[in-house]
């Protein structure tokens, strides 16, 4: 889930011109990402936390503490019934880093300071609180942990971006690649143990999409851009569906790998993306009625 980090910093610095030209516009940044991302992952949280109770068994942890629920739903980091620091839905780990980056970067923003300069500030000094600082057992201290970093690059990307420095761009793509190179050379390959290794090859890889953009944007399928849009439905709710595809052809006495990893993506992709098109755009649609959530005013 590296890569998403860097990409959320990316759209979130690359997007943030309105929002620092004009006054309040930290309100309007914090707003729209509410309208965008509360009420889907509210929606997902409650029907997973329905589906526990009607049929206990079928998930492998079940427990619904009051505690951890609240939590869960407030984008707040605890502890589960065996330990682990994840929500209620548990995909739902990421955007816990994501609304501790929207509540950064619209800090930043009321302040009236660089974004950049403050978000990295604020992910590095965590970092090395967190390398300093004994193991501890307290949820918050996911906030230490460095793959916050990964935002701050996205952020840099961004910058680069905005700036037109696409050289440096192609410089950070290439030195990042040949880093890369020597870490698996060097036997370094482990994309789980090495984090040197994954850091700069998901660097590299998203500094090279950027540079493709134009070029993928004419290239890629109506039908791709449009799961595109669809893709925070798919992430939410995929885990609630895609499972009742194995389910049902075990039911049936068709016990066939296969036939069940492809119905379970053709499934989840069918019914997230109904999902999308009847319920989640229609919410963004009314939230942008509310406060700060609409047009963003000339600055």
């Amino acid at each position: 889930m590296d890569i998403f980090f860097v990409i959320s910093g990316f759209v979130m610095m690359i997007t943030a011109g309105p929002f620092m030209r004009v006054p309040h516009g930290w309100r309007y940044f914090a707003m729209r990402r509410i309208v965008r991302i509360v009420p889907m992952y509210w929606i997902a949280t409650t029907a997973k936390i329905v589906a526990l109770l009607i049929l206990p068994g079928v998930a492998l942890r079940s427990s619904l503490d009051p505690q951890h629920v609240l939590f869960s739903y407030l984008f707040l980091p605890s502890c589960n019934d065996v330990g682990a620091v994840e929500p209620v839905m548990g995909v739902g780990w990421t955007l816990t880093f994501e609304m501790f980056f929207y509540a950064v970067f619209a800090i930043a923003l009321l302040l009236r300071v660089t974004p950049l300069l403050f978000v990295g500030s604020v992910m590095v000094a965590l970092t090395i609180w967190g390398q300093l600082s004994p193991e501890g057992t307290s949820p918050w201290a996911v906030y230490l942990d460095p793959v916050t970093l990964y935002f701050v690059v996205g952020v840099v990307v961004a910058v680069l971006v905005r700036k037109g420095l696409t050289r440096w761009l192609v410089a950070l793509s290439v030195a990042c690649l040949c880093v890369a190179g020597v870490l698996a050379l060097a036997g370094e390959m482990d994309w789980s143990r090495s984090a040197p290794f994954r850091f700069f090859v998901i660097v590299g890889l998203v500094a090279i999409t950027v540079l493709a953009e134009p070029l993928l944007r004419r290239a890629l399928p109506k039908q791709l851009l449009f799961f595109g849009d669809a893709s925070y439905s798919i992430y939410l709710f995929h885990p609630l569906v895609a499972p009742m595809v194995p389910i049902a052809l075990a039911i049936l006495g068709v016990p066939v790998v296969w036939l069940s990893v492809v119905g379970a993506i053709v499934w989840a992709l069918v019914v997230t993306s109904v999902i999308y098109a009847l319920v989640e755009r229609r919410l963004v649609r009314l939230g942008r009625r509310l406060p700060y959530a609409g047009r963003i005013p000339e600055g």
